[in-house]
């Protein structure tokens, strides 16, 4: 089973993705914030790398962008891809942090849905 991060401060827009994603076949595991994201990140790499990490940049305690840098220099866990989900307006800043995708909220299920059929297949 293909395993994906979620990390989003907004309990509902966490929660339904998380759903979303459960009812096609993928483990999810969420996290509030960058901080409790790098945290399951380590832990997870343990058992099992995930294949992706859906990021929302801006998010109290620690923000996607603070993480994504912190990711980038661990090399422990620099190699698990990460699409940004962000409402944020201003993205001129975003090619630095080296996101395999950008997906702008209000977004449609079949987005999300697409890009992980493409780079994170579940096995049948």
């Amino acid at each position: 089973m293909a395993m994906l991060i979620v990390v989003e401060d907004d309990h509902l827009i966490r929660k339904s993705i998380q759903m979303l994603l459960e009812l096609e076949g993928y483990e999810i595991h969420g996290a509030e914030n960058g901080q409790e994201a790098l945290k399951l990140l380590k832990r997870c790499k343990i058992s099992s790398t995930p294949c992706m990490i859906l990021l929302d940049l801006m998010m109290p305690v620690m923000d996607g962008a603070e993480f994504r840098r912190r990711q980038l220099q661990d090399p422990e866990i620099c190699d698990v891809p990460v699409c940004i989900i962000t409402g944020k307006g201003d993205l001129h800043d975003v090619a630095e942090l080296r996101p395999l995708s950008v997906i702008r909220k209000p977004f449609k299920p079949d987005v999300i849905l697409t890009l992980l059929r493409e780079h994170c297949p579940l096995e049948r």
